[in-house]
């Protein structure tokens, strides 16, 4: 039997898509070909699912020193100077502020001794990244956003010029993550490939109403339930949904919304929160939307769904949440932007313009008056067959191990 590869696995945020994404992908792997380290920046009960995955282990950096160092820079505009002592900040935090991190990250690296780090975030978090080329250890990076780096162009140019080339693979979970990417460092095809995160297929499935659950949130039988699930914070456009309800409140009156999703400040926005809370009230639609906070029981809440929408105002990375829905054969609203429009051209799916209610308001009154056709579910998603064998766990493992051989040879 050859040895398993160790790898350690760096996450940067505290919570997120990419938090699911890594916890999803340590669940499947073969604990016979892979030894999987895990090192979190934050402990938290988010993070905290990490440590329930056999045979994986979990070191929290947790000291709020080391990751938010007590000099910032805090923006006051766009003018010139500002700009300037942007780049002077940069440098700073470059060569003194994330110093202590980085010999953090290497101290881990050198005990631990992982033949591979794979990062869970992308290169403009680049701490993680120096303290892999100080120990000499072959890295992939796993990019799950499409981040940018503003008007830091002193950042820019040292990743650019200095980070980017030690690390030997960049994974993408889409295509459009891909393309951003590789613009921005000017990848080569072969330093790239895309993989989308791995799904729960055994949870994501189609499945019978819940009357307990619908009874919790006091969802009659003939209510029309519309689901938007994510963090709650400003760039995931939860507030469009709640404008296209209003549009729709008098012509459908026997609808539900559920908004799922976290707001506290590790993940989401508290003042985001308080926003969408009072356009509800604005809207007089206290008895129709539901903020269910946090939930554990995302499948259950889908299949108790007749429409899943994904609202983000800015282009998505790859909304998992869309995955997710479309395994549970549920109709999927979603943004025109990002990987969102690749998985539902690929799979199936509405695509609508960000931030335009209006335009959603008649996609969901056209829906909602479909009822019957949409609660058989038959025909979505379009391709169903193809979205059960790419997203299948053994045949994306197989995959990923490919990726890993292909770095470490």
């Amino acid at each position: 039997m050859n040895t398993p590869i160790k790898i350690l696995y760096i996450q940067t945020p505290g919570g997120g898509g990419s938090l699911f994404g890594l916890y999803e992908m340590l669940r499947q792997l073969d604990l016979n070909e892979v030894q999987p380290v895990v090192l979190s920046y934050y402990k938290n009960q988010y993070t905290e699912i990490l440590e329930t995955v056999t045979g994986v282990k979990v070191i929290y950096v947790e000291d709020e020193n080391l990751l938010n160092p007590k000099k910032k820079f805090k923006s006051s505009g766009l003018s010139f100077l500002n700009v300037l002592l942007l780049q002077y900040y940069s440098l700073k935090k470059h060569f003194f502020y994330d110093k202590s991190l980085v010999q953090f990250i290497y101290k881990v690296i050198v005990s631990e001794n992982p033949q591979l780090v794979t990062h869970f975030n992308d290169l403009i978090d680049n701490r993680p990244v120096r303290a892999c080329i100080k120990a000499g250890i072959p890295q992939v990076v796993y990019n799950h956003t499409l981040g940018s780096y503003g008007r830091n162009y002193m950042q820019y140019f040292i990743d650019y010029f200095f980070i980017v080339k030690h690390v030997r693979m960049h994974i993408h979970m889409t295509e459009a993550v891909k393309i951003h990417f590789a613009k921005l460092y000017n990848l080569k095809e072969r330093d790239s490939c895309l993989f989308h995160d791995y799904v729960d297929t055994i949870k994501f499935k189609p499945a019978a109403c819940n009357q307990s659950f619908k009874n919790e949130f006091s969802i009659a039988g003939d209510d029309f339930v519309i689901t938007d699930i994510g963090r709650i914070i400003r760039w995931k456009g939860q507030h469009v949904l709640i404008e296209a309800i209003n549009l729709i409140k008098d012509k459908i009156p026997k609808i539900k919304v559920l908004i799922v999703g976290p707001y506290d400040e590790a993940v989401g926005s508290f003042e985001y929160y308080n926003y969408l809370q009072k356009l509800t009230q604005k809207y007089s639609l206290q008895h129709t939307i539901i903020f269910t906070g946090n939930r554990e029981d995302v499948a259950t809440i889908m299949n108790n769904s007749n429409v899943i929408v994904h609202t983000s105002v800015k282009p998505e990375p790859q909304g998992i949440v869309l995955l997710e829905a479309l395994l549970c054969r549920k109709p999927v609203i979603a943004t025109n932007a990002g990987g969102a429009v690749e998985i539902i051209k690929k799979y199936g799916g509405i695509l609508v313009q960000p931030s335009d209610a209006e335009m959603l308001s008649r996609v969901l009154l056209h829906l909602i008056l479909k009822t019957n056709q949409m609660d058989s579910g038959e025909h979505y998603p379009d391709n169903y067959e193809k979205l059960i064998n790419d997203l299948d766990p053994k045949n994306k493992t197989q995959q990923l191990m490919s990726i890993y051989k292909s770095v470490l040879n």
